[in-house]
């Protein structure tokens, strides 16, 4: 696009955002909504493995909409033409694998394994969060709690990536901040130990310069304070 012969550039960067959190009592109650339908009762089974597939694999809802009968093996499944048109194994869980093999048995390798386009898939997940009570909640929901749960119990960032099927590393760091434990820690040692009183008159800035020296400068925690400290000065 150009004006009077000049052109134009329109890429603007947009503002990274943390992904909402979702702590595990989330997603139990979206299974027990389900686990209550009172109609179409046959859909209990399907339903509740989607939520459970989205959840312990991060499946794009396009992903799992594509998902076929063949793309289902007995502890990996396969996703195809992912975003960017790049496939990628997913190991999966025993139980999960199972719930999986069973569902599909006896369907043909090319047919749909939840027979749902992805905005159908997409509103089912937003209308069973609703009828749960939980706000904010969509099928990438379900996605970054695969991730979020994957680096709380000590995954490594590349592999997370892979799984995710995200191109570029920046893509997935943006989880790190949601559960970097180091920035947590550093948090937790402003708490008074027993018996040590703080005066009313000490200031944050004050706390955390003190906290400060009694790390090494290139260890996590004192990485993390540094890190604190000069957010808390830029106010």
């Amino acid at each position: 696009m150009g004006w009077y012969g000049e052109p134009i550039n329109l890429k603007a960067k947009l503002p990274k955002t943390l992904p909402t959190y979702h702590e595990d009592k989330d997603i139990e109650a979206l299974l027990e909504v389900i686990k209550q339908k009172q109609s179409h009762k046959k859909m209990i089974a399907r339903d509740t493995l989607l939520v459970e597939l989205a959840w312990r694999t991060g499946l794009r809802r396009t992903e799992m909409s594509n998902l076929e009968a063949r793309d289902i093996h007995p502890d990996f499944l396969v996703v195809r033409s992912g975003k960017g048109e790049k496939d990628r194994l997913i190991p999966l869980a025993p139980g999960l694998a199972e719930k999986l093999c069973d569902f599909t048995r006896g369907m043909k390798p090319s047919e749909k394994v939840f027979k749902l386009g992805p905005v159908s898939l997409g509103m089912k997940i937003k209308d069973l969060a609703k009828r749960a009570g939980l706000d904010d909640f969509h099928c990438h929901s379900l996605r970054h709690k695969f991730a979020t749960d994957l680096l709380n119990h000590g995954a490594n960032i590349r592999a997370v990536q892979q799984l995710l099927g995200h191109a570029n590393l920046n893509t997935t760091q943006v989880y790190l901040a949601v559960t970097d434990q180091s920035l947590r820690d550093a948090v937790n040692q402003l708490e008074p130990e027993p018996g040590e009183h703080i005066k009313p008159e000490t200031t944050l800035l004050e706390i955390l310069q003190e906290k400060l020296l009694l790390y090494k400068p290139d260890s996590e925690i004192g990485l993390a304070y540094r890190l604190l400290l000069k957010d808390f000065q830029k106010q």
